[in-house]
């Protein structure tokens, strides 16, 4: 189905980024296994590569 407004999408879109982006920003309260903390955005990219890797 076509959007009816595809300017308010791309602006929904580049709001999703834009929060993402944010999370850069925030720390996990856990720490890798190197004594490293890491950020949320790090831990999002891991997990969301697993998911992929693993996905059937």
């Amino acid at each position: 189905m076509k959007s009816k407004n595809p300017q308010k999408d791309l602006k929904k879109i580049l709001n999703f980024l834009h929060q993402a982006e944010r999370l850069k920003m925030l720390m996990r309260h856990s720490w890798l296994s190197n004594g490293r903390r890491e950020s949320v955005a790090e831990h999002t990219w891991r997990l969301a590569l697993m998911a992929v890797l693993l996905a059937p």
